[in-house]
């Protein structure tokens, strides 16, 4: 499976079936830096680290399906980076990817789960704005939209009627969910899901 952050989806999210697996995953989205159990949030997450901390068919919910995870280290990593940002990626630790789809849609529905770590909560904070800036440059004139999912920067927007980006820092982590035709509460669901797992350390 190709290491991306980039897809090419067709179709749509099958958003009753997303209310119901989402709502309840998230917490408060409030700003604490505290994991569910008390943890301090980690600086920076290993690539196990990383692979445990991306969503699961399990942690959304039993109607997502999708294949493992992918992690990458090294050059691997350091070349995604570089290409999706525009920036050197110095400090880069590891990489992963996940892809989950609604089970049994054949309208290919998707939610996009991508993490980067760096050795710094600064080295982090360079390749997120870079990140959503070759985002915002792919295409048509990006809307804002808001959501809060607890994380220390947040940046969101849709890219089309289709499409809704969020970019998430966590101390020295970046996350990005992609989500298609998704009702922003859902989205909103979603990034929270995804800064908890971070911040448990997974």
């Amino acid at each position: 499976m190709e290491f991306r952050v980039k897809a090419v989806v067709r179709g749509t999210v099958c958003v009753a079936a997303l209310v119901a697996a989402l709502t309840g995953c998230g917490g408060d989205g409030g700003t604490s830096a505290l994991g569910a159990d008390g943890k301090v949030a980690p600086v920076a997450l290993t690539a196990e680290q990383i692979r445990a901390a991306l969503p699961t068919e399990t942690s959304l919910g039993d109607i997502f399906s999708g294949d493992e995870a992918v992690v990458a280290q090294g050059q691997e990593a350091r070349e995604f980076c570089a290409e999706e940002s525009g920036t050197a990626c110095e400090g880069l630790v590891a990489a992963g990817h996940q892809e989950l789809a609604v089970r049994g849609s054949s309208d290919d529905g998707k939610l996009e789960f991508t993490l980067v770590s760096f050795d710094s909560p600064a080295a982090a904070a360079v390749v997120m704005k870079g990140l959503a800036d070759e985002e915002r440059s792919d295409g048509d004139a990006p809307e804002p939209v808001r959501v809060e999912a607890g994380a220390d920067e947040t940046d969101a927007f849709a890219s089309s009627s289709r499409v809704t980006h969020v970019y998430l820092r966590v101390g020295g982590v970046v996350a990005y969910v992609r989500a298609i035709e998704t009702e922003l509460g859902n989205v909103n669901r979603a990034a929270v899901h995804q800064v908890e797992r971070i911040k448990n350390g997974a």
